[in-house]
Formats: C-alpha cells, structure tokens, sequence
C-alpha cells in the first residue's frame, strides 16, 4: 500500500509508535532500550515533546506487517515484521544496515543493550544477536502454543517483549510461561506457569516482576528467585468467552508501575489499579466496552490510557481511579499512549495520530494516514521519536502547521514511523502460511 508523506509523520512523530507496540529509544553506550521505554513501563520519554507538527525525513518500507515495536539504540533501528525479519536501519537514513530471517513472524519489540539485540519471534524463539551485523549469540527454541478454549484466535498478534534488568532477560511465552533467563547465554533461571499464553511484556520494579496472562490474571514474582508474590484475578478470569463470540477473559494490556500501584486493562472492559506490594484491588474503573487492550501510561500520579471501542483516550487519578479527562476520537484504540514533556501521544486504528495536551487532554494536533490503520504504540526518547505502522518505518523533519502541520518545534527533532498494508492478519495466520510453504 502506498502512504503519504503527511501519513508518515504523523506515524513518525510518535517515534515510539509502532505497528503494533512500537518503542523507541535511544540509546547511548550502556543505556538499556525496551518495550515501553523502561522497566516499569511508565511509558514516559525523554524530551520536552512538541505542541506541533514536524515533517518526513525518510521512510522504509518492510516485506511484511510490522505488529512489534521499533527500538533506536547508537544510531540504529531496529524493526521485527511479518516477513520474519528482523531489520537494522540507519536511523539517520533509513538505508538497511542488515536483515536477518529467523525463521516465524516477529511480533515483539527488541530489547538492545551493550551492543546485544534480543528480540522473540512467534514462534517462541528467543534469541540474542549481535547489534553490529546480526549474527547470532544464542537462541531458544519455544514451546506448543496453549490453545483459547474458546478455540478464537483473533487479535492474538502481538507477542511479549524482552525486558532487561541487570543481567536478566524476563519474557512471557505462548506456552503460559514467564521465564528468566541469563542475558548473556540464555539459559533459563527460572520460571512461573500461568494457565493461559502470556502474550504481555513483565514490568519490573523494586525487586519484583508483575506480568499478565491470557488466563484472566496478573502475577507479582519475586525478580531473583521467581517465587510468587501474588496473583489477581480480574473479573474476566470468570467469563466464558465462548458465549460472548470474543474474547472477555484474556490480560493482553502489560502493566505499568508507579507510585505504589500497578495498573493495567482488561478485555473484560476495566482498567484495575492494584497495590503492589500486596496486590490488593484498590479501584477498578469500568469501562462499559469490551476491551482495553492497551498498556497504561503513568506519570505524576495519573494513569494515561486508551480504549479499543471505547474510542478514547482518558487521564485517571492513580490513587483512586477517578476520570480526570477524557478525549474521545470516534475510533479504536490498540495504540498504548507514551508521553514527553506535557505532551500524550496516541494513535487510532482510523490512522490518525493525536497530540494531547497531558494536564487537560485537550488536542494539540493530529494527523490522519488515509485509510492506513494504526496498532502501534508512540515510543519517545532522547531527540528522535518514532513510530511504527504496518509496514513502512519513517524518521521525518521539518515542522509544519496544525492537522497535519502544526506550528513550533518538531517532535524530539526527527520521527520515524514504520507503516503497513490494510488487512489485519493475526500472526498465527501467517505462521500457519509459512509452514505450508514450508511443506
């Protein structure tokens, strides 16, 4: 599908965006660059983000959809698609520097540090790779996906991401299992079962792993030793699916944790706001729809999040779950919302991109892709921003003015954004083709 240059932008400006969870961050020698921009998922970049609208500096396009997000580390991203690539892209000219076939779609977002790539396919294949040429350190194969009782595969395309903390590789699997593993060689340190594919990214804060599974739970781990702290049931872990025709038991949101409160939503239709250290519910906000599968924001006391049908964007007070704003763009959200500066970023499976002002929620700006769909999530740090679509990854330049050109400064100076075809295949579909093919 062909894009316009003012559809990149848009899809660049939030350089963390991506296809489907797309995160950007830059990083310089020793800094750590994963999904969410942190361990703790707040979702918060770097930079004084921008009231206005910038321009296209290049665009890349990939051989398949792009679902994961991007990663920018020493003048590099780094992009998964569905073509079972992994690409490294000069952040400065969108040339390819290498690409590298692993064998399944590439549905996460790559984690980078010390000059280390780690990235897990579909497939359950986890793998380390040399940042410079893409050359294999270590990979571990996956196990047999668990199947949906229900036996409905739909929207099941994102996998977990890495997340990296002091040594420690922590990622979720289709076969309902959280593991560590030695960043450095890949073995297994330890692991914690849940009864459902664990298709969130673990957030990690204060010595403790809090992850989400398609069981209808989320579980709190002690990070050295993977002992269970506690589990919380949402209310979706009771629902049959089978007789709703979708999906209302599953956690696909990764929680976010900040001030004492770990936050996440649910395809039962809440956002849930629990304690950390005990994982007691202290509020659960209702959301009258049936999914949020978006990840939370978090900053200053207030949870940013965004609703498939519900069509919103909304701020809500962290200590007690109360509305503070709420945005309504008339279209689905699966994009999670990522901040810089005073500035809440978003996007809408109608390919618009939306700039909030975070205090009021108040519209900035937005752009509009033109039938293009948005599923990625806005990645900021350091200058660049970046963000992902279905197929194309973009860095852009130059502002503009308001709807598409917005006067003042450029978002974190340069955008990239990856976009994609229309259709929406889950990578299950895809798997299922390779291995056909294959036959």
């Amino acid at each position: 599908m062909h894009l316009h240059v003012r559809i990149i932008s848009v899809t660049a400006f939030v350089a963390c965006a991506a296809a489907a969870t797309t995160a950007l961050s830059t990083g310089a020698p020793g800094e750590v660059t994963m999904f969410r921009g942190s361990p703790a998922h707040e979702g918060v970049y770097p930079g004084r983000g921008t009231p206005s609208y910038g321009g296209l500096q290049w665009r890349f396009r990939a051989g398949g959809a792009i679902h994961g997000s991007a990663a920018v580390a020493n003048g590099t991203v780094f992009a998964g698609s569905s073509d079972t690539k992994l690409y490294a892209l000069d952040a400065r000219t969108g040339g390819v520097r290498w690409a590298r076939a692993l064998g399944a779609p590439v549905s996460s977002t790559p984690a980078v540090a010390n000059g280390v790539v780690y990235v897990q396919t579909f497939a359950g294949r986890v793998l380390a790779l040399r940042a410079s040429n893409g050359t294999t350190i270590w990979s571990r194969d996956g196990a047999a996906l668990i199947p949906f009782p229900w036996g409905h595969e739909g929207w099941d395309v994102y996998t977990s991401s890495p997340t990296l903390v002091a040594g420690t590789l922590l990622i979720g699997g289709g076969d309902g299992f959280l593991r560590a593993l030695d960043a450095a060689t890949g073995r297994e340190r330890w692991r914690l079962a849940t009864s459902g594919r664990v298709r969130a990214t673990p957030a990690v804060h204060d010595g403790r792993v809090f992850v989400a599974s398609f069981d209808g739970d989320v579980y709190a781990a002690d990070l050295a030793t993977g002992r269970l702290a506690w589990r919380f049931e949402t209310e979706g872990h009771a629902l049959d699916s089978s007789k709703f025709g979708y999906d209302r038991h599953s956690v696909q949101s990764s929680p976010a944790v900040a001030g004492g409160i770990v936050t996440f939503g649910s395809r039962d239709g809440h956002l849930y706001g629990v304690d950390e250290q005990t994982g007691v519910q202290r509020w659960r906000l209702h959301d009258t729809v049936p999914w949020i599968i978006a990840s939370p924001a978090m900053q200053d006391g207030r949870a940013y999040v965004s609703s498939s049908d519900g069509r919103y964007v909304e701020a809500v007070d962290a200590a007690n779950g109360k509305p503070v704003w709420t945005f309504d763009a008339g279209a689905n959200f699966f994009s999670s919302p990522s901040i810089a500066g005073d500035v809440v970023y978003d996007a809408d499976f109608q390919g618009r991109v939306h700039a909030l002002d975070k205090r009021t929620g108040k519209e900035l700006w937005r752009f509009s892709a033109e039938g293009s769909r948005m599923i990625s999530t806005p990645v900021i740090a350091g200058g660049p921003a970046l963000r992902r679509r279905r197929r194309r990854l973009t860095l852009r330049d130059q502002p503009r003015t308001r709807r598409g050109a917005a006067a003042g400064g450029v978002l974190g100076r340069r955008v990239r954004e990856v976009e994609s075809d229309r259709r929406t295949r889950t990578a299950q579909d895809v798997l299922r083709g390779a291995r056909l093919r294959r036959a």
